[in-house]
């Protein structure tokens, strides 16, 4: 009866810990659970959404600059009293004073050709000229432009809309894929917060249940020994095995209070709640084939579209330095029907067509030598953008290769070591039952129980090493192997 009361103490005593634990309020999750609350309202996802929609709306405004643009223009009203300078029929000039009103109102309607970097429009608009001193004093008349097309088309120049077209859509399609690799990212980091707790919470469990059985023996031993049947010596090893798992016990909820506040900080959770997390389900590995590996992540990673945005930039900086220091010309040219009188309604009768032409040119004769070095310094940086590039892809295609291959070397430790710890905890059984009738010695107890324990931290870590190599490997990809789904977020 004695003994019994004692062990039920000691059991009351070693759940002491994970008792106060318990007070706090406790939640239950799963790995996919945590996974999604990390990727929900957390600053780290606020951040890549954020991200995400600048680039939308910089885009977008991209994108509306290739639009037909329509606007409204007017001058309502616009005074002038002034002495003018003005040039009279035969040449001569005469200063005379005038004074005036005037008002107009147009309608423009323009629209970019990027391919061509042509510029058109087509202008609607009227005029009003009110004299209000002189000879023509209380006089008014209408200009007006019912009609008015016209276009400027430089010639042999560097075209920065056509590069813009090529360039701006791979700037925001490396921005989507950008997004999808941060949540990724944010999902690796919750299997590697939650695996970090999770071992913390299985320490804890395994220390409470070592003290229990510590203390267990060390009773059966203290009564062994009161009638001789151990060694003092024996009684002391149990005794130190007693203390050693007092120590884990403390270390335990040490390790499972840090990695309790790195989960909730993770989860953007305020409250300092504790965590009851489920056993993960060890998910049937398909065999990745490195060559499908690497086909998905040229096909869905943000470096593979930032590898073509780079070249395009350095070939566009070698047309710009080409072009920007040749020959130049620009070609204008306007057509329309316009009409004048001092009565609205005849203003737009027997329209008189109007045309207008010109052709600018520039020729630099003599810059010093400044276009050949541009047109150099533009050749060599494509030059080693490509070098550049070519050792990078390889090292991306590299680091995909070697992670495939790890994973598969992780899924074999992980069959290894869970065969392992299960025939360590069979071990120990039977050890413990043999101590019990007397059939092993307290050395032999020990040495079981630090294999189990060192067999169960091994299995536990190789599953957290396997579901992180997973997990890295889908954020290289952006594909998820197992359901066999491209990686999307909303």
């Amino acid at each position: 009866m004695q003994i019994k009361r004692t062990i039920l103490l000691l059991l009351l005593n070693s759940l002491w810990v994970y008792s106060a634990v318990c007070q706090k309020s406790e939640q239950t999750m799963t790995l996919e659970q945590v996974i999604e609350a990390a990727q929900g309202k957390t600053r780290r996802t606020t951040l890549a959404k954020t991200k995400l929609t600048n680039q939308y709306w910089r885009y977008t405004a991209f994108q509306g600059q290739y639009k037909p643009s329509l606007t409204a223009e007017a001058t309502i009203p616009n005074f002038n009293r002034s002495i003018s300078r003005v040039t009279q029929p035969d040449g001569s000039i005469t200063f005379i004073p005038q004074s005036f009103t005037s008002a107009d109102v147009g309608l423009r309607i323009g629209q970019t050709i990027p391919s061509l970097g042509t510029r058109i429009f087509l202008y609607s608009g009227l005029e009003r000229l009110d004299i209000l001193d002189g000879s023509n004093s209380g006089s008014t008349s209408y200009f007006s432009t019912p009609i008015s097309l016209g276009l400027t088309q430089p010639l042999f120049q560097h075209n920065q809309h056509k590069w813009s077209q090529k360039i701006e859509p791979l700037i925001y399609e490396e921005s989507e894929r950008a997004y999808i690799e941060e949540m990724e990212e944010i999902a690796f980091s919750a299997v590697q917060a939650f695996f970090e707790y999770y071992i913390a919470q299985l320490d804890l469990e395994a220390a409470n249940l070592d003290k229990l059985n510590a203390d267990s023996l060390y009773a059966l031993s203290k009564g062994r020994y009161s009638v001789g049947r151990i060694a003092e010596t024996d009684l002391l090893q149990i005794e130190l095995t007693v203390r050693s798992a007092e120590f884990a016990q403390v270390q335990a909820k040490i390790d499972l209070d840090n990695t309790a506040e790195e989960l909730r900080k993770l989860m953007n959770i305020q409250e300092e709640i504790y965590f009851n997390l489920l056993e993960p389900v060890e998910f049937a590995l398909v065999n990745i084939d490195p060559d499908e590996a690497m086909a998905w992540a040229k096909k869905n990673r943000s470096v593979i579209t930032a590898f073509q945005r780079r070249l395009l930039e350095a070939e566009r900086a070698v047309d710009e330095a080409d072009k920007n220091n040749g020959v130049n010309i620009n070609i204008q040219g306007q057509f329309g029907l316009s009409q004048t009188d001092n009565t609205l309604s005849k203003a737009y009768q027997n329209l008189l067509d109007q045309e207008r032409i010109s052709l600018s040119l520039q020729l630099p004769l003599a810059d010093w030598g400044r276009s050949k070095a541009e047109r150099e310094i533009a050749n060599s940086q494509l030059a080693l953008t490509k070098i550049t590039l070519e050792q990078e892809e390889e090292a991306f295609e590299r680091a995909i290769d070697i992670r495939v291959r790890r994973l598969a070397l992780l899924k074999n430790r992980l069959d290894f070591s869970k065969s392992s710890y299960e025939v360590a905890q069979k071990r120990l059984d039977i050890t413990r039952k043999r101590y019990s009738i007397d059939k092993v010695d307290a050395l032999d107890l020990n040495q079981a129980l630090a294999e189990k324990e060192s067999a169960r931290k091994n299995y536990y870590a190789s599953l957290r090493n396997y579901y992180l190599g997973y997990y890295e490997i889908r954020g290289l990809t952006l594909y998820d192997f197992v359901s066999g789904k491209k990686i999307e977020y909303d």
